[in-house]
């Protein structure tokens, strides 16, 4: 899972993206149902890129590898 979020990550380009601290995140996420008709997305892991230096780092290590 880190790596292909990684890869995503690093595939962005800066073009048309803009934030005060230069940086991009980059979620996975899935949708937990709560009851019957109410959901709520929850985040597996999200990496943050630096779009000036293109450094990418794991900022939330939520999820749980299988194998």
């Amino acid at each position: 899972m880190v790596p292909s979020l990684e890869q995503v990550a690093r595939n962005l380009r800066g073009s048309g993206r803009s934030s005060d601290d230069g940086r991009v995140t980059v979620r996975l996420r899935r949708v937990e149902a709560k009851q019957p008709g109410l959901s709520e997305p929850v985040v597996l892991a999200e990496v943050q890129r630096d779009l000036r230096s293109g450094e990418v780092t794991l900022t939330t290590p939520r999820f749980r590898s299988v194998s």
